[in-house]
């Protein structure tokens, strides 16, 4: 408790002084959150008026959305991760953050669960009873340790609220864990904008009450996006891209 409380101090001193607190992780050979990208995803980015990445966490690919140039719009829900957030992007031109917690209704006061992963799990939905009692994250202590309060937003009312245009973000990134179906819901003007999204699916309930790959699937096909590939396994990131209506 005193060293989070020393953190903070000495990060808001150091921003008052025009300076940054970084922390430098060291990731292990096999560390790889992200899939590798293949020619399909490049060519969607290549063809983007820009970027929306819901989910952003600490925006690991700002680097790569700057290399191609584009205009990104980073969605984060935690506060305290949107702070680290936002002073990375901070060097990249053209890159925007907003903390918020996005779904399908506006002004809702929910409960956003808290793991402990640096908060990589963090959901809208607690753990589901099977996947608290699964040996892969007992074996890696992976849990909810806490629960706040946050308000929920809609990304149409969001784009307004910032007073942005979601012509200018037509490939999206969603990584809501279990919270991308009702993301969507709430994004119904915005999506008419979209041109092809990554979203991450999931085969079993890891979340209780997240979405599984059939109802987010159909949904997405009634409003002419199509999946490139299907998941072989149970927790994966899929493409999806329009066609002509």
């Amino acid at each position: 408790m005193i060293f989070k409380f020393i953190k903070k101090i000495t990060k808001y001193l150091l921003r008052r002084l025009g300076w940054k607190l970084i922390k430098i992780k060291i990731k292990s050979p096999n560390s790889h959150p992200h899939a590798d990208p293949d020619i399909q995803n490049i060519k969607c980015i290549m063809e983007a008026s820009g970027i929306l990445h819901i989910g952003a966490h600490r925006g690991s690919e700002a680097a790569v959305y700057d290399w191609f140039k584009k205009k990104v719009l980073w969605v984060e829900a935690i506060p305290e991760i949107f702070i680290d957030l936002n002073d990375h992007i901070s060097r990249f031109y053209n890159q925007k953050a907003v903390c918020a917690l996005l779904g399908d209704k506006n002004d809702k006061k929910v409960d956003f669960f808290l793991a402990n992963n640096d908060r990589a799990s963090s959901s809208l939905f607690d753990f589901s009873e099977r996947q608290k009692k699964d040996e892969f994250l007992s074996h890696r202590g992976i849990k909810m340790t806490k629960k706040i309060s946050l308000s929920m937003t809609t990304l149409d009312d969001l784009f307004i609220k910032l007073n942005l245009n979601s012509i200018n973000y037509n490939h999206w990134i969603i990584d809501a864990q279990g919270a991308e179906l009702l993301i969507l819901k709430g994004a119904k003007y915005s999506l008419i904008n979209c041109k092809s999204m990554q979203v991450e699916v999931s085969k079993l309930k890891f979340y209780e009450g997240g979405v599984l790959w059939k109802d987010l699937l159909n949904f997405l096909e009634r409003n002419f996006f199509f999946p490139t590939s299907i998941p072989e396994v149970e927790h994966t990131d899929i493409l999806f891209i329009k066609r002509d209506m």
